[in-house]
């Protein structure tokens, strides 16, 4: 699969912004998009994650909240299917991505994806294992479709803020599982910015991935040789 707009961004930096300037990005682009605002109550439990450029100009911002399932925001706001159980456990919800449509025009679909690997990174870092979003279900067949981002539905379709959404559900082993079988380049990305992160933190979840069905002992070996040499 070809994935060469990461490496041209990798100059940009990642990292936590205010809430204040989290959700200024956040409001510009769901009032673009005909959205409602997210409630003010779940700030003082979200993270603003922002992809800076090279002049420290914000072109996006990801909100992800990390709670027991039970309490996450989205999925007390959206049905779940009939005997669909919330998972176990500390958890991680995208309560939003959003990027400024100039920088959209821009940098195109790889500057979305630095901000699914921050939140996926933040995950990890944050000892989840589940990770929830809510978002149109067209959306979530383009993320797997072009990138390898496999979410499960794990409700119905419905309005809500203004958009035909659903919730959807994934975990951090299973991203990565997937990643290193339909996007590799992807994978190596994401776990070089874990490394960067906590080099505690990275070799934890390589062991953890040992675990997987779809082990391949020498692709482990690969991308852990990449990583050692970023």
């Amino acid at each position: 699969m070809a994935f060469s707009i990461l490496p041209d961004l990798e100059r940009n930096r990642i990292r936590h912004c205010s809430i204040d300037e989290g959700r200024l990005v956040e409001d510009t682009v769901f009032e673009e998009r005909g959205y409602g605002a997210m409630s003010k109550k779940w700030d003082n439990i979200s993270s603003f994650i922002g992809v800076f450029s090279a002049n420290g100009e914000l072109l996006g911002v990801v909100r992800a909240i990390v709670n027991d399932a039970k309490t996450l925001p989205a999925l007390n706001e959206v049905p779940l299917h009939n005997g669909q159980a919330h998972e176990v456990g500390m958890s991680m919800e995208y309560a939003s991505i959003a990027v400024l449509s100039e920088h959209q025009s821009c940098y195109g679909f790889g500057l979305t994806l630095l901000l699914y690997s921050a939140g996926f990174v933040f995950s990890i870092l944050a000892k989840c294992e589940h990770i929830y979003m809510v978002m149109e279900p067209r959306r979530a067949k383009a993320m797997n479709r072009t990138a390898g981002l496999d979410f499960v539905p794990i409700g119905p379709t419905v309005n809500y803020m203004g958009g035909e959404v659903s919730a959807h559900y994934t975990s951090t082993i299973s991203v990565i599982g997937s990643l290193m079988l339909r996007n590799e380049p992807f994978a190596t990305f994401i776990l070089d910015q874990l490394r960067r992160a906590s080099a505690e933190c990275y070799y934890e979840f390589i062991n953890q991935l040992r675990h997987l069905e779809s082990y391949c002992p020498q692709k482990e070996s690969k991308l852990i040789a990449v990583n050692q040499k970023l």
